[in-house]
């Protein structure tokens, strides 16, 4: 969100400075700074999303393409225990093969044990290997997807930062200017490869499951959806909690980057002067505070995968405890 304040900075509509005064786009007029101006509490999420997309639609061939490439993680996922199940129960035992295997392999083989075993033996290094070039394709576009999406808005932010007024560059500072490009330029990637395919790869993965859990039983599939709602609720509270402790983690880390620039900036003075101790005492002051907002975000985060881990755990147990009662009830066969 300070990304927004920095892109739109002291300038008008056409681009130049305009000496402390900001273009308020709701309102389409001028106003000096702190006379109605827009704040980044303003912004609401949607309006962030819909920032996230126009940043990004110039590599959305890109991002579409990391898309299928994280989806087809699902099916290889599943795949994963087909050859020892043909192994155990078609060559071991006497069960047909699945349904969507006994209508692509030739009669012959199906009908053939020793077949079904050299199959098997085949399918399982199949897939090991089908997932380890799933990972490479998807760990290099995902890479080179990032790297683009940060350098075309980390050059976009260098170009407009060099354009602001005199007055916008003494009120912030050109640490905070810089921390912002080299730092906060990640937002858009962050949030458009590391939340927005994730989301939608983790959906369907849910989506996936939750089927299969229904063609075995749809009492199993309802006591796993039970823990959702939860889930959501842990999530979002702790979302509403951690905003304010990023942006005071920000501001802290911008702080000491400032003491960094200022010291070396001004080297010649601070040793004239005898004052290295004070600025490295200066410096471990604005580190600490960093260093403690750091720990009490990972002390939050931590906090929240214990709830997570512990709300998954009890809907784990309930569909354990559910599928062993139908099992002993004969709802459910163990061969299924």
């Amino acid at each position: 969100m300070r990304l927004m304040n920095v892109l739109r900075g002291d300038r008008g509509p056409s681009g130049r400075s305009n000496g402390g005064r900001r273009w308020t786009p709701r309102s389409g007029r001028e106003v000096r700074s702190g006379e109605g101006a827009p704040t980044s509490a303003q912004y609401t999420e949607w309006a962030i999303i819909r920032r996230v997309v126009r940043e990004s639609w110039p590599y959305r061939w890109l991002i579409g393409f990391l898309l299928i490439i994280s989806l087809v993680a699902t099916p290889l996922a599943l795949l994963k225990p087909v050859p020892l199940a043909i192994a155990v129960d078609s060559v071991v035992g006497d069960k047909p093969l699945p349904d969507f295997l006994g209508a692509i392999l030739p009669t012959a083989l199906a009908s053939s044990k020793s077949g079904l075993l050299l199959f098997a033996v085949l399918m399982q290094v199949g897939v090991v290997l089908l997932v380890e070039l799933q990972s490479l394709l998807h760990m290099y576009y995902n890479t080179l997807t990032s790297e683009r999406i940060t350098l075309g808005f980390r050059a976009r932010l260098f170009s407009h930062m060099q354009r602001l007024s005199f007055a916008f560059h003494d009120r912030r500072g050109s640490a905070d200017s810089m921390y912002r490009i080299q730092h906060d330029s990640r937002a858009i990637e962050r949030l458009a490869l590391n939340s927005f395919i994730p989301l939608l790869s983790s959906a369907f993965t849910f989506g996936a499951m939750i089927f299969v859990i229904v063609k075995i039983n749809w009492q199993l599939a309802l006591v796993a959806l039970v823990v959702t709602p939860l889930l959501v609720a842990i999530t979002r509270t702790y979302r509403s909690r951690t905003h304010a402790n990023y942006r005071e983690l920000k501001k802290r880390e911008s702080a000491t980057l400032q003491v960094i620039q200022e010291v070396l900036g001004a080297f010649r003075v601070v040793k004239a002067f005898g004052r290295e101790d004070h600025e490295n005492e200066r410096f471990v002051a604005r580190s600490t505070d960093g260093m403690q907002m750091r720990i009490r975000i990972a002390l939050a985060e931590r906090a929240l995968g214990m709830l997570v881990s512990v709300t998954a755990a009890a809907g784990t147990a309930a569909v354990l405890y559910v599928g062993v009662r139908n099992v002993q009830a004969g709802a459910i066969s163990l061969g299924e």
